[in-house]
């Protein structure tokens, strides 16, 4: 399994971490871009920026060039770590490691054809930010999502956003992958 990495177009890495409980923030907006020059296997992970686990994101916004000239490809959209993580029963999530690779979307083909702006908080197709309670889950922090399947408490660390590929490319072209997140969090 590969990893490719996002070149930073805001960097975030200069957020405070909100304190446990703490609603009140700032809206910021963070941009990462991908250039896939090869093609990405089944199960290599497209990484994009790293957001604080307490922030509560308003969009997730990806925008891509046609990747797939035959319609085939298909992509998780979930939450991996940012940095190690060790919760307080012990389990360990190493930097990159997923958390929760399905939190936005499942099997979700936006890749095969250029794309002008898609959220991913209203893909239907197996998401469970929508189907857990879609604009309620707006109100959670991100820990909050992964936590619906592994992260049940705050690590006060980053998190990223991840596309695993899930589908094989039919016809792979090369080009750029973007994602675009406003979230509540603090500067």
């Amino acid at each position: 399994m590969a990893n490719f990495f996002s070149d930073i177009l805001i960097d975030v890495n200069n957020d405070v971490i909100i304190d446990a409980g703490e609603v009140s923030g700032n809206a910021l907006i963070a941009t990462s871009v991908v250039d896939l020059t090869s093609e990405p296997a089944t199960n290599d992970v497209v990484l994009y920026c790293d957001l604080p686990s307490n922030c509560k994101i308003k969009s997730l916004i990806f925008f891509n060039d046609d990747l797939d000239s035959t319609n085939t490809v298909a992509v998780d959209i979930g939450i991996y770590a940012g940095e190690r993580i060790v919760r307080t029963d012990g389990t360990v999530f190493n930097e990159n490691e997923v958390i929760d690779a399905e939190t936005f979307s499942n099997d979700e083909n936006f890749f095969f054809q250029a794309n002008i702006g898609e959220d991913m908080r209203y893909i239907t197709n197996g998401n469970a930010f929508v189907n857990l309670g879609g604009y309620a889950n707006s109100q959670l922090a991100l820990w909050e999502l992964a936590g619906i399947a592994n992260l049940p408490e705050d690590p006060f660390k980053y998190l990223r956003i991840g596309a695993k590929i899930v589908g094989p490319f039919g016809t792979f072209v090369a080009g750029k992958t973007m994602l675009q997140v406003t979230y509540v969090g603090k500067t």
